[in-house]
């Protein structure tokens, strides 16, 4: 803050700013200059936003002096109006609801005010389909505010400068400002008004620092902010990136991390736009969002397993979650979930809580104002102790700011009518926007701050990053919705790239502003592509930069232990495990996969999906060519039955594998589902029967066939899907699967299937193996045998002898390795890309090093 300033507001005057962020950071240093001037206390300082000015001083003086007195929307407001708008001219609510696009109109509209361009000037020069639309959207909205005689942010300010045409005012008090440029509306007002900008202040020495790469450039910058901290912690050091830094998200990590290593201050990032809002008022938001019917498995997911302690014992939520899963509902019901049998005992605070939800809910009408919409939103939140939470958990800040939303919400009262529950969420929602845990950052320390958010706030040092000929100055981005030519005749910011490099240098300017240090850098390479130095970074001799390790924050003396945990305990020999198989196909893909499932037994939790899962549709194919070869019994069997009692039984087979599967996993499938599921089934089973008509004769010995088998001291509990009897007295073994399979997966070094060749060794006389894939629209044998068995099962001779030799040394390995305890995070190609375990092996955290 430059002495011009600091003088006005100690003699009472009023300083406008552009942005929220710029009045903290003028308060902030305000407060430090009168601490160093030794007063112990001082009147708030007037520093205000624009907006602000207008409506606390400068309407208020023009009512004194026998202006009408005007009503101002607020955004919410205006955002209501222009959706009417919207939805006025055909377009759907889908569309009108659309974020971007109503800040894409509100910005537009604020151009046509702040660059003084008339209506009809917009009308008359509409030249596109798009720009035709917004002009019939600006006449529709402008319509809604002649009407009520109404004023937005926009229409405001030109409200203002006619009225001080008409009438003299001079009794606002002193005043400057800041704003880098003012609009041509701004400063008509403020040359009326006599309020002048302050000066831009002279800057320290400039020096440019060529980096090799975008990732060195940001190490540099993070180095140098840290030590310029350390050796003066009373000033104020700002990083500073250009609009669209595509290595921000990076900046942020690498400055959190090395403040931490340096014990520095606390790092202010001043970034705006869209946040994830904190974690306790998405809890309140999904309370809302409850509805009686039709409601989304992860909302009562997310319910049952967050931090409720109205809700009682957690991990009996935990448990009652997971069998909400198991039962495969997409959508919920209110009282299916607290009529679910386990909501008794630990359990009986959720049947209660939902049946004062639900009462709630039933005393509510469908359709309600916003102001009656606070009041049913805040009575459900005490139902569930929401605001006596945050108290406890310390965040009452939280509370406030959650109020101030409700409060805008309730505003729009004002221009809107009745609206369903779905569209006050959906309102609520947007006023929630911006809403944060932080609290407000000091003064002092390292800012991470955007060009924009950086002008006129008074930093004692700065370094630009990624100062490039790409990124600085911005491209122009002219207005989607104004005609180009129009945006050029009035000289807005982003009609040419002459006017977007002028603004770029005033911004510059502004930045650089009273600042002792400034340094600014550029990247020679981003990625594979090679960049030059921007304009304003090629005015100053570049230096090479220092030599900073890229992992500077783990080299400050931070001592670090190397376990290995590659190996596990062992399992005694003769125990029976669980996982059959599959045990030995985790173990083949990699060990630490095997051990994390089997030993330390790490399920993921099941997500519900449309419809039967592939594991339920694979269990519908087993049970029902079971029952199909129950029946039919061999080849023969399959040859002498018509076409028309195999199709029957083939439909009868459906049905039974249907009903089976309904009793084991306590599913009800809907009439009409149950109906098209076994049309879908029985025809597959039916052509599928003309695929073993291709095969040689056969006598179907067992479906479904479980057996114990040793394998290196592991007892493995296996079931076989079928074993046949061919003519030979030989035996070949068939597993059903439903998804696309190979051969080649025996013959691996780290195999993919273990499953047939470990039925091979152990059961006797076995003379092939092979899958049958039961796909719809590629069905076909895949396997090996000895001799001729026709259906595109090869035949390998003598080899088969070779295979079972070479499955007999392999298989007993893997299982050796299992029982000895090897966990290594192996991986064979291709084995986590469906893993679900990357959470606990953490094989990408050494990705990038």
């Amino acid at each position: 803050m430059n002495p011009r300033q600091s003088g006005l507001l100690n003699a009472g005057g009023t300083l406008i700013v552009g942005s929220g962020y710029q009045r903290q950071v003028f308060a902030a240093a305000y407060a430090r200059q009168r601490e160093a001037a030794g007063a112990a206390s001082w009147l708030t300082p007037k520093i205000l936003t624009w907006s602000t000015w207008q409506s606390e001083v400068l309407i208020p003086a023009l009512v004194a002096h026998g202006a009408r007195q005007p009503v101002v929307l607020t955004g919410l407001q205006q955002r209501y109006l222009w959706q009417q708008a919207i939805l006025a001219s055909g377009l759907e609510e889908i569309r009108a609801r659309d974020r971007s696009l109503l800040r894409m109109i509100q910005r537009g509209w604020q151009l046509l005010h702040d660059w003084r361009i008339p209506l009809a000037r917009l009308r008359q020069e509409a030249m596109t389909d798009d720009t035709r639309l917004f002009a019939q959207w600006c006449d529709h909205y402008a319509a809604s505010l002649a009407k009520q005689q109404w004023l937005d942010p926009a229409t405001s300010a030109q409200w203002c400068l006619a009225e001080l045409s008409a009438r003299a005012v001079d009794d606002v008090g002193a005043a400057a400002h800041v704003l880098t440029p003012p609009t041509p509306l701004q400063a008509a007002v403020f040359e009326r008004m006599n309020v002048r900008g302050t000066a831009a202040g002279q800057h320290g020495s400039v020096v440019a620092c060529r980096c090799h790469d975008d990732i060195e450039e940001l190490f540099q910058a993070v180095h140098w902010a840290c030590a310029t901290y350390r050796q003066f912690p009373a000033g104020r050091v700002a990083i500073v990136y250009p609009d669209g830094f595509t290595q921000l998200e990076l900046l942020r990590q690498v400055l959190g991390r090395q403040a931490v290593t340096d014990g520095v201050a606390p790092v202010t990032d001043a970034r705006v736009g869209d946040q994830a809002l904190p974690p306790l008022v998405a809890m309140a938001l999904d309370v809302l969002e409850l509805k009686l019917f039709d409601n989304d498995w992860q909302l009562i997911s997310a319910l049952l397993t967050d931090d409720w302690p109205v809700l009682g014992a957690r991990a009996a939520r935990a448990r009652l979650d997971g069998k909400l899963r198991d039962a495969g509902a997409l959508n919920l019901a209110l009282r299916d979930v607290r009529s679910h049998p386990d909501c008794v005992g630990a359990l009986q605070p959720v049947r209660t809580l939902l049946d004062a939800h639900i009462n709630a809910l039933g005393e509510m009408p469908p359709r309600q104002s916003a102001f009656a919409w606070v009041q049913s939103f805040s009575r459900l939140l005490d139902l569930w102790q929401w605001p006596a939470l945050a108290r406890e958990r310390g965040e009452s800040h939280l509370l406030a700011q959650w109020q101030g939303a409700l409060d805008r919400f309730a505003s729009l009262g004002f221009v809107a009518g009745a609206m369903s529950a779905a569209q006050a969420l959906s309102w609520l929602r947007e006023c929630l926007a911006g809403i944060s845990s932080a609290t407000t950052a000091s003064d002092t320390g390292i800012h991470l701050v955007s060009m924009a958010e950086a002008v006129h706030t008074g930093y004692d040092a700065i370094w630009f990053v990624g100062m490039s000929d790409t990124a600085w100055p911005p491209p122009s981005r002219a207005h989607p919705l104004l005609p180009v030519h129009l945006q050029r005749a009035f000289d807005m910011p982003e009609a040419t790239p002459d006017i977007r490099q002028s603004h770029a240098k005033a911004r510059i300017a502004a930045v650089m502003s009273g600042c002792d240090e400034v340094i600014v850098s550029w990247a020679e390479r981003a990625g594979e592509a090679e960049q030059a130095p921007s304009a304003f970074a090629a005015m100053y001799t570049a230096r090479e930069p220092e030599a900073v390790p890229l992992t500077a924050w783990s080299q400050a003396g931070t001592e670090f232990e190397s376990i290995d945990d590659c190996a596990g305990t062992g399992i005694p020999p003769g125990s029976q495990v669980k996982g059959g198989a599959a045990l030995l196909d985790d173990q083949s893909a990699c060990p630490f996969r095997a051990y994390a499932r089997f030993r330390l037994f790490a399920e993921p939790l099941e997500e519900p999906g449309p419809g039967l899962d592939a594991s339920e549709r694979g269990t519908l194919v087993h049970r029902g060519l079971q029952v199909l070869w129950q029946k039919l019994a061999d080849f023969t069997g399959l040859l002498q039955t018509t076409p028309d009692a195999l199709a029957e039984l083939c439909d009868h087979a459906a049905g039974e594998a249907l009903a089976h599967l309904e009793r084991r996993s306590r599913r009800r499938l809907g009439r009409r589902f149950r109906a098209i599921e076994r049309r879908r089934l029985g025809g597959l089973l039916l052509q599928w029967s003309a695929v073993e008509r291709n095969r040689q004769p056969f006598r179907v010995m067992n479906v479904e066939k479980r057996q114990t088998v040793n394998i290196s001291g592991l007892e493995l509990t296996t079931q076989f899907d079928r074993v046949d009897l061919l003519a030979d007295d030989t035996r070949l073994i068939i597993d059903y699967k439903t998804g696309r399979v190979s051969a080649t997966d025996w013959d691996r070094d780290r195999k993919r299937s273990c499953q047939l060749p470990l039925y091979a060794i152990a059961e006797r006389d076995v003379a092939g193996i092979a899958f049958a894939q039961v796909r719809q629209g590629d069905l076909k044998y895949v396997g090996i045998a000895q001799g001729d068995e026709g259906a595109g099962i090869k035949a390998i001779g003598d080899e088969w002898s070779a295979r079972l030799d070479h499955w007999r040394e392999t298989l007993p390995a893997i299982a050796a390795s299992f029982a000895d305890g090897q966990a290594a995070v192996d991986p064979a190609p291709q084995a986590c890309q469906y893993c679900p375990y990357p959470g606990l092996c953490r094989i990408d955290d050494g990705a990038d090093e």
